[in-house]
This record gives C-alpha cells, sequence and structure tokens, in this order.
C-alpha cells in the first residue's frame, strides 16, 4: 500500500472497572491509565519458539471477509461493504431448543450488554446475536480470566471502553483457548481503530492471523494474511466493524485449533498523503480496538 502512515489515537475516557469482575483482568486496575500508549494488551501466551510448522497460509482479500457495521451491508465514507448478515447468513440464525421457533438474531438488540447485566443471558438468547453466539455461552469454560472479556458477547464500547474491549498495538497479542475447537466453520471479530490523533477517518490495516493446533513439542500452525482492512478510527464505540470469513472458503481445515494470535501492519489513511502536510503527527499512537472474538456455533471439547 502506498502513503502508509502510523496514525495515532484520541484518548478515550476510560470508566472505572468496577463494576466488572477482577477476575477479567490480570491485575485490578491495569489497562485504566489516561495515557493511551500505557494500555496496550502486549500479552503472548505463546510465542515464534513454540511454533514447530507452518501447516498452511493463504491471504484474502475484500470483499472475501465481511466489513460491516452491525453485520449488515453498508456505506461509510464513500465505502460499500458488505456485511456478516448476507455473507453469512446461517450464523444469524436462531432455533429455540425448548419450542422449535426460529428467528434471525440482532447484532444491537433492544437488550444490550452492561457489566451490570452481565451472566442475565436468558433474556439475550434468540434476540441479541452477541449474547447468544458468544463464546461464554457456547462453553463455559470462556468464562474466566483476562481474555473472558473477548467472549462475552458484547460487541460494541456502550461507553464502558478498556471494561469491554482489548486495546492491541502493532504486535497484537497470542493467547490458548481453555478447549479445542471440534467442529465450527466461522471467525469473527469485532474492532475499530483508535489512536491520539482525534479526528474520525477512515484507516486501513493488514491484519495477521495464526491459529494453533497442539503438536508434539509444541504446536502447528495456519497463518492468515487479510490485506487493506477498512475501518472506522476515533469515531464512536458503536461504529466498529465485523471482520468475518469462513475456514471452508479459504480451503483450511480449523478442527483442533487451540488458540490463536493477531497483529498488523501498515496502518493507512487515505485521507492524508505525503504531498500535502498531514495533520496526523507519526509519533502518535495507534491501535485496534478489539471487542469481542467469535467462533459462531461451534462446539469445544
Amino acid at each position: 500500500m502506498k502513503n502508509k502512515k502510523y496514525l495515532l489515537l484520541l484518548v478515550l475516557p476510560l470508566a472505572l472497572l468496577t463494576s466488572c469482575s477482577e477476575s477479567s483482568f490480570v491485575v485490578a486496575g491495569r489497562y485504566t491509565s489516561n495515557e493511551f500508549k500505557d494500555n496496550y494488551y502486549t500479552i503472548h501466551e505463546f510465542t515464534d519458539s513454540d511454533l514447530t510448522k507452518e501447516k498452511k497460509s493463504a491471504d484474502i482479500y475484500y470483499p472475501s471477509f465481511s466489513e460491516g457495521i452491525g453485520g449488515d451491508d453498508s456505506s461509510y465514507g464513500g465505502i460499500d461493504r458488505k456485511g456478516a448478515k448476507s455473507l453469512f447468513p446461517s450464523i444469524f440464525n436462531y432455533t429455540d431448543p425448548t419450542t422449535g421457533e426460529s428467528s434471525t438474531l440482532e447484532t444491537a438488540s433492544i437488550k444490550d450488554w452492561t457489566p451490570a447485566n452481565e451472566g442475565d443471558d436468558s433474556s439475550f438468547i434468540g434476540k441479541s446475536f452477541g449474547r447468544t453466539k458468544c463464546l461464554g455461552r457456547t462453553d463455559p469454560a470462556f468464562k474466566y480470566g483476562v481474555t473472558s472479556k473477548l467472549y462475552n458477547g458484547q460487541m460494541y464500547c456502550r461507553g464502558y471502553h478498556n471494561a469491554a474491549l482489548f486495546q492491541v498495538g502493532s504486535d497484537g497479542f497470542s493467547t490458548i483457548f481453555p478447549k479445542t475447537l471440534e467442529t465450527g466453520d466461522y471467525f469473527l471479530m469485532s474492532f475499530r481503530g483508535g489512536s491520539t490523533a482525534g479526528d474520525g477517518r477512515n484507516t486501513y490495516v493488514d491484519l495477521n492471523l495464526r491459529f494453533i493446533y497442539e503438536a508434539d513439542g509444541g504446536y502447528e500452525y495456519v497463518s492468515i494474511k487479510a490485506n487493506d482492512v477498512h475501518e472506522t478510527t476515533d469515531v464512536s464505540g458503536e461504529s466498529d466493524i465485523f471482520f468475518a470469513f469462513s475456514f471452508s472458503s479459504i480451503g483450511i481445515d480449523p478442527v483442533g485449533i487451540k488458540g490463536f494470535e493477531m497483529y498488523f501492519s501498515g496502518v493507512y489513511d487515505p485521507s492524508h498523503d505525503e504531498s500535502t502536510t498531514p495533520t496526523i503527527e507519526v509519533d502518535n499512537y495507534f491501535a485496534l480496538m478489539v471487542y469481542e472474538v467469535m467462533f459462531p456455533d461451534s462446539t469445544w471439547r
């Protein structure tokens, strides 16, 4: 990509975490500084030295993955985007196991998740996509630890800032799941961009994912690179995107996945170019604000 610039992000007013369980955080009070640069989540639960063999790699390009705010087809900043609802409609279907009634799940239902009502799952099921299909509901093993806030179905900020998200720098983070994927063909993340620059805009990143599989002496892995992922940056926390793909569409067998890593490069703002005086200084800070990680309709062992 041409004219790539590292952008910096709006210092968000950070909500107090008193409404969230301390078990959801590595250390109570971390990631709540008023200094943007102090709030990056940088933990890697596995490293390159743990990876023994690359099984496969794949590149995906827009619109091979979905980029729709709220999961719908949308247009933002003059860019038309396909949404998860049109590309992967089956993951938004829900059938009540008791009544047999079917419904289409909404990404932002009238019953939005907040820390105050966390655990009141029954009122969300069959209505909210996040709370119905999140990993925390799929298997209770995902309800514990620092990463649990990525598995609880809150796909938007809702004013809870770092209580709801990971602020991730270009080096990213990695995690080992509490169980191993048995069935499931979809991967989905909800995120937006943020920086200390403060002006709302469209940005692009090259997003890299690695999914690990247990193997003798370490982990084998598959690598996926998503090129030119468009997102909104320094705007409302409700202006996140859904990034999604099906493993089968890129020729990868997901059975046996035990964890994943994400990192990114090439942050690019098309509204500025090197021939003009940029309004964003290169020494500002940029991050992906990651709200949710999902494997909709998956099972784990």
